[in-house]
């Protein structure tokens, strides 16, 4: 527990100083620190795949990001990253199925996708109807078995 708790530390710390930067318009400092955040939010992902603090990591250090290259129009690394994080929980529900966490966060991480391509479109040569066919966009809680 310790290991995360650090780990966390270094996470807050690293997405707190791009914010910071953000705010103070020092974009190449920000970019730097929000790509240190997601390196620390996959170590915390690596750690403790399915706790909700890994996850929002996750997504807050990629869909942050996101959002300072759409300040700066810069779309398609924006789309990169909406998608990074889908792609992410997809791996997740790949390797340990539909746990609530796991459908929470791809339900988060779809919904800024779906967002981005609805105001920007769709980069990396597909199209909106193909993107949507390849990702899941949204998970249907299951009855537990008993009840079925």
């Amino acid at each position: 527990m310790k290991k995360f708790h650090l780990a966390y530390g270094r996470w807050e710390q690293s997405i707190c100083r791009a914010n910071r930067c953000t705010e103070q318009s020092h974009t190449l400092l920000a970019l730097f620190y929000f790509q240190q955040a997601i390196q620390h939010s996959d170590h915390l992902i690596s750690i403790k795949p399915l706790s909700r603090q890994s996850i929002s990591a996750m997504l807050v250090s990629h869909h942050k990001l996101a959002e300072l290259y759409e300040q700066h129009r810069a779309c398609r690394a924006a789309w990169q990253h909406y998608q990074s994080a889908c792609v992410t929980m997809e791996n997740s529900v790949r390797v340990h199925g539909e746990q609530p966490v796991i459908v929470w966060g791809s339900q988060v991480a779809n919904s800024k996708l779906h967002s981005f391509e609805k105001q920007y479109g769709v980069y990396g040569g597909a199209t909106s109807e193909n993107s949507a066919r390849t990702r899941q966009v949204a998970f249907v809680a299951r009855q537990p078995l008993s009840a079925q």
